[in-house]
């Protein structure tokens, strides 16, 4: 995040709190079911180092009938270098 500052703005003690509030409503959230087919991009590889030191790392769907398609990205990299594969996996999955 503070390599890109100088692309999304720089990264102060407003954003880490507007973070942490983010983090807070997505614990507290209770998200009802989905009615229409949902794709999950998942993320294969942590941002935290080494994901065998953690089992709970990975994000999960909110409901069992959506559809998981992991990408070999991380949290932050899915958008920069694993962009092309996200981008595929997700016209793969209109397109069927």
């Amino acid at each position: 995040m503070v390599s890109n500052e100088a692309t999304f703005g720089r990264f102060d003690q407003a954003r880490l709190s507007g973070m942490g509030w983010y983090v807070r409503l997505l614990q507290e959230m209770a998200p009802g079911p989905v009615v229409t087919p949902a794709l999950f991009v998942q993320c294969a590889q942590s941002f935290l180092g080494s994901s065998a030191e953690r089992a709970d790392w990975q994000a999960q769907p909110w409901d069992a009938t959506h559809f998981v398609v992991p990408v070999q990205a991380d949290h932050f990299t899915i958008l920069e270098d694993g962009s092309a594969d996200a981008a595929d996996v997700i016209e793969g999955w209109l397109a069927g």
